[in-house]
């Protein structure tokens, strides 16, 4: 009698490949992970978990996610990096101008556009940054310290266009400044994307806040 054969079990049959496979599966888990976290975020909290293990998970995970996009949306500037950090070491040097003000004010036309100076710091708004007349403010705590706080009344704290906020940093030995911004949300500071060289840093702003100068940016 001839033998008939078996078919092949599954594990014996060759495999066969798709170029395109990995690719799809990547993608295809990547939208499996979005819609589990937005399923697992609508869920009403505590929902079939009698322990609480899910809904406190939820609940750090729902901080967390909020908090960085909260951060994302408040920036004043384009992020560098999310990592904030609760204490950064602000460069230190007397101002290479003399300019050793604490404050300034200045009127500024939103139609069209004016620049507010003092000490390292240079606040350039544009023609069209508002409607109206603003009073642009800066204070620097302390003149040795490369700190500062900007503010505008008399128009709301949204522009139109960029403001560009620009900081000497000569006479302060850094060697790959960063500005860095306080978020009052998150009593953190993070690094903003800025552009310039050793001598100065220079940052476009959607709005006012405090701001800073770090030694380098290493470690964000």
């Amino acid at each position: 009698m001839k033998a008939e054969r078996l078919p092949d079990a599954p594990h014996d049959r060759e495999p066969s490949f798709s170029l395109g496979a990995p690719r799809m599966r990547h993608r295809t888990r990547r939208i499996g992970l979005i819609v589990l976290a937005l399923v697992l975020l609508a869920l009403p909290a505590g929902a079939g978990d009698s322990g609480g293990l899910l809904s406190g998970t939820l609940g750090r995970t729902t901080q967390l996610v909020g908090g960085v996009v909260n951060t994302l949306l408040e920036a004043p500037a384009k992020l560098l990096s999310t990592v904030g950090k609760v204490t950064v070491a602000l460069l230190r040097g007397t101002p290479p101008n003399g300019d050793t003000r604490r404050a300034v004010m200045v009127p500024i036309d939103g139609s069209t556009g004016g620049v507010a100076r003092v000490g390292r710091f240079t606040v350039t708004v544009p023609a069209g940054a508002w409607s109206g007349m603003g009073t642009v403010s800066i204070q620097v705590p302390n003149p040795d310290v490369v700190q500062c706080e900007l503010d505008v009344t008399g128009v709301p704290n949204a522009f139109a266009r960029l403001v560009t906020l620009e900081v000497d940093t000569r006479q302060t030995g850094a060697s790959d400044p960063g500005v860095v911004w306080f978020d009052p949300g998150t009593g953190k500071w993070y690094l903003l994307a800025a552009s310039g060289s050793r001598e100065s840093q220079t940052v476009t702003l959607r709005h006012f806040s405090k701001y800073g100068c770090v030694g380098g940016k290493a470690g964000w």
